[in-house]
């Protein structure tokens, strides 16, 4: 029979079978139809894939008009039953219905039987147990999955009360990740170190100022230089020229990383020096304003000034000259600051080499000021012995002014404290901050200043500093290491 002949529709067979061994016991039966068609006189006259038409045997719906033998025995080609049939000769295809098994009669010339044509598998059987482990190979294995994606940025955020020694938020401060510290804190506060437990080396974090530069919120931070004195450990390191602080302003950031013992600036928003760290600032090296009135009074720069760590300075001395109310200023050029446009800050560091006394009587201040015997508008530290023998800080609006005595600040021939001077955004608050150890620790005063603080465009002032006599006609003498200003005018 013809090879590429599509087999003819079987139906089914009282059950479902598989296709494939049904195509095989077509093929087989088209194998007999040769056999029966190669014996005796037979003539094909039609051959298609649905019909084969012969003498007296017509393949169709199979009819047959006469019984068909092979070698003398009755042949059908496929005998459905659920037992086998009898009186089939050798070739004869029998479908056990029962099983779904196809038999072929099988003459292997000794004897015939039925023998299993198609073979029916059985369920999958359970896993067997594992087998030994095989030896270790050298070959890396194909990589695995990607893991999740980790975190990139934490944000921690704190709102303290007072200063921050060896800080810890509470919550951990994980490894391996950038950390935000956002502070918001409700005072102007000193950070003298945060605890680094369990952190790895090289963990990079940012501190950022959150209060706002331009509201009553704004406040300052302080990071000293230098924090050995603290708990903390000296966990902060940065280069302090001239024993500048690092000091955030509003809105502002600094990148500190850990080198597995303390922690060290990466960088800030602007260099510690002088020339970096202020708008505006006065010195030997800057020219500013120099004003005085008196005999003998005069403002004129030193060349060198050596602080008590050794420290040289080009630094401006004020003498207020022989005239009992001579006096002598150094303030960048007048009416140049007020309050209420954005956070003001003021930084400065002197020396007085001789202190009042009750024959010669004088007044110093540092901060914001103005030149002149009695400013009218100020925002600064002044030392007054008729009054205190401590530093005080002051707030004066248009001559009626606010003073407070820091108790155990006390004004000390030679010495060289640092000053500062913090204003928030809407000019409502002042706080005061100092340093009286070479800027090794920064203090605030306990008291913040809410009251007579110049405010408005018509209440301006300047900055720097000015020594005044009150007393007595020995000359008095005040020296600025250095003055400046950072804030909005």
């Amino acid at each position: 029979m013809r090879d590429d002949l599509a087999p003819p529709n079987l139906g089914q067979c009282k059950r479902d079978f598989d296709a494939e061994f049904f195509w095989k016991t077509y093929r087989v039966i088209e194998q007999q139809w040769t056999r029966v068609l190669s014996k005796g006189p037979m003539s094909v006259s039609t051959l298609t894939a649905d019909e084969i038409v012969v003498d007296d045997i017509q393949v169709g719906d199979i009819s047959i008009s006469g019984d068909l033998t092979i070698d003398g025995l009755p042949f059908a080609p496929v005998t459905i039953s659920d037992t086998p049939p009898t009186g089939v000769g050798p070739g004869a295809m029998w479908w056990e219905s029962d099983t779904g098994r196809l038999y072929i009669n099988y003459d292997d010339g000794s004897s015939v039987q039925w023998v299993v044509a198609n073979a029916v598998s059985g369920f999958t059987g359970p896993q067997g147990p594992a087998g030994p482990a095989g030896a270790d190979s050298t070959v890396p294995g194909p990589p695995g999955p990607a893991g999740p994606v980790g975190t990139t940025t934490e944000i921690v955020s704190l709102a303290p009360t007072a200063n921050q020694n060896n800080y810890a938020t509470g919550a951990a401060i994980s490894s391996g990740v950038n950390t935000l510290i956002d502070i918001t804190p409700t005072v102007s506060m000193v950070l003298t170190g945060i605890s680094t437990t369990s952190w790895e080396t090289g963990k990079r974090f940012t501190i950022r100022n959150a209060t706002s530069r331009l509201g009553a919120n704004a406040r300052a931070i302080i990071i000293p230089r230098n924090s050995a004195l603290s708990s903390a450990a000296n966990r902060l390191q940065y280069p302090g020229a001239k024993q500048l602080p690092l000091i955030l302003l509003p809105e502002e950031t600094a990148d500190f990383y850990f080198n597995g013992t303390d922690l060290r600036l990466l960088r800030s928003m602007r260099p510690l020096t002088l020339a970096g760290y202020f708008d505006w600032v006065m010195n030997g090296q800057y020219s500013g304003g120099g004003w005085y009135s008196g005999t003998n009074a005069n403002t004129f720069y030193a060349s060198q000034y050596t602080d008590a760590a050794g420290n040289p300075y080009s630094c401006v001395y004020m003498t207020s000259g022989t005239t009992a109310t001579g006096w002598s200023a150094f303030i960048d050029n007048g009416a140049t600051h007020r309050t209420g446009a954005g956070a003001l800050l003021s930084l400065s560091r002197v020396a007085l080499p001789a202190l009042s006394t009750a024959t010669d009587e004088f007044t110093a201040r540092v901060g914001y000021t103005e030149r002149s015997s009695a400013p009218p508008d100020e925002i600064c530290w002044i030392y007054n012995r008729t009054v205190a023998t401590d530093w005080q800080t002051r707030t004066n609006s248009n001559s009626t002014a606010t003073n407070t005595t820091i108790t155990g600040l006390t004004v000390t021939a030679g010495a060289t404290p640092i000053f500062g001077v913090f204003v928030n955004g809407d000019g409502t608050r002042v706080e005061f901050f100092y340093s009286n150890d070479d800027g090794v620790t920064y203090t605030f005063t306990t008291t913040a200043h809410t009251t007579n603080i110049p405010t408005g465009t018509a209440r301006t002032f300047g900055y720097g500093g000015s020594v005044i006599k009150t007393v007595g006609t020995a000359e008095a003498q005040f020296r600025m290491l250095y003055t400046g200003s950072i804030g909005w005018m």
